[in-house]
């Protein structure tokens, strides 16, 4: 039953790359020629799941463009960019290098300005081993090819239980590390039976570049850690390729794992958007309040837009639970629309107790008295007794100051 399932899910997410790949070429050859006008020792190289043949079918589709650079300059990203204006209208992403996004259709092109490197510990910037990423999978599939197949499943069922992509608002599985995944577990199945069973952390080493896991420890830099999955990349022994992804997202994972496995359907391959009026309904029967708030980013790419949004709500969630007892929160993103819905399930306080400062820090403690009169001391710590604030008197003391930080983060709300 379930190798017939698998069967059809790969029918359905496996894309016809012809058109996708002859416009590829047709922008890489635009590039090239403006990069020889210019005399530049740069060459354009596709990398991604594209590059990997991994790309799964989606509403929107992001292929990878490396600007690999011979030597490395003072600013690769503006030398990058007065190319690419030559080309096209393209929309400049801020991060750790400069990166350009150009919009054509449904098809995101991300041009990443990288150094030409001989082995991964000169990489100036964790783009530079980029290429190495693409040989080290390209290889293991040319070995063999089923494994693509079962790396385009493990991304469609991470796609569907939103733990797919390690950008900050989703903290989940990016390409390569389920890439990397799939080829140590060697199938879709066996990946997801493993994780299915999650308890304490995993520390996976596919290419043994150490001898034991304390190695690993050790070497890996501890800020690193973090992640409740540990995957030494393969190309690079001194890196994380799962640091960003965090334990709540990997739960969600694992349950959705435990599900399928339990009672196997394709239904569990596509994403179920959040349900307001069964939310409405929940709230109802806990005798809760719903408030929602809309909110919308300009940018061009959809992943920058989603991290701003997410962001925001992790703002909202954090003063409502000062205030209210939250009962559950969504958040909502709308890929297509560069909005979302932050729906939050509350609840008002009986007694409202402000956390102040320790008794010792004097000073700190004049100030809280002199805003908090009703005040108490606990274990050393000063606290004030305060009366509940009521949903009308939040929203209206909150608005001015919420649409003033969504303004600084470049929000509308």
């Amino acid at each position: 039953m379930i190798k017939d399932i698998l069967k059809k899910q790969l029918a359905i997410i496996k894309p016809d790359l012809s058109g996708i790949e002859s416009e590829t070429k047709l922008i890489i050859s635009c590039v090239e020629k403006e990069i020889r006008k210019q005399k530049q020792k740069i060459r354009a190289f596709i990398g991604g799941s594209l590059a990997k043949k991994t790309l799964i079918k989606k509403e929107y589709y992001d292929v990878d463009i490396f600007l690999i650079f011979d030597k490395e300059l003072e600013n690769m990203s503006d030398t990058a960019e007065k190319i690419l204006k030559k080309c096209f209208s393209i929309e400049r992403i801020h991060g750790s290098r400069d990166y350009f996004v150009l919009k054509s259709g449904k098809i995101y092109f991300e041009f990443i300005p990288i150094l030409k490197i001989k082995n991964p510990r000169y990489a100036k910037n964790i783009t530079d081993l980029s290429p190495s990423h693409v040989f080290y999978v390209t290889k293991k599939i040319n070995k063999n090819p089923k494994i693509a197949e079962e790396i385009m499943l493990a991304k469609s069922f991470a796609h569907a239980c939103s733990t797919y992509g390690a950008e900050s608002y989703i903290g989940g599985f990016s390409g390569y590390a389920l890439e990397c995944l799939i080829i140590y577990y060697k199938s879709f199945l066996k990946f997801i039976k493993e994780v299915s069973k999650y308890k304490t952390r995993i520390i996976l080493d596919p290419e043994k570049h150490y001898k034991n896991k304390g190695e690993i420890l050790v070497n890996i830099n501890e800020s690193k850690l973090a992640s409740p999955i540990i995957l030494v990349d393969p190309v690079f022994k001194e890196r994380n390729v799962l640091a960003s992804l965090n334990l709540e997202t990997l739960e969600t994972f694992s349950r959705h794992c435990k599900k399928f496995l339990k009672n196997p359907s394709i239904s569990m391959f596509t994403r179920q958007k959040v349900d307001l009026e069964k939310i409405k309904k929940q709230a109802k029967s806990k005798k809760a309040e719903l408030l929602i708030f809309q909110t919308k980013t300009k940018t061009l790419k959809y992943d920058v837009a989603g991290a701003k949004l997410k962001k925001f709500f992790n703002f909202l969630k954090f003063n409502i639970e000062k205030q209210f007892n939250l009962l559950e929160s969504y958040f909502d993103f709308n890929e297509d629309k560069f909005s979302a819905r932050n729906i939050f399930v509350i609840r008002q306080k009986t007694k409202n107790i402000v956390k102040g400062p320790p008794e010792y820090k004097k000073e700190n403690v004049k100030k809280f008295k002199k805003v908090h009169k009703n005040t108490f001391v606990k274990n050393s710590i000063v606290y004030a007794r305060e009366k509940p604030i009521t949903l009308k008197d939040f929203l209206k003391e909150s608005k001015d100051y919420n649409k003033k930080i969504a303004k600084d983060m470049g929000i509308i709300a």
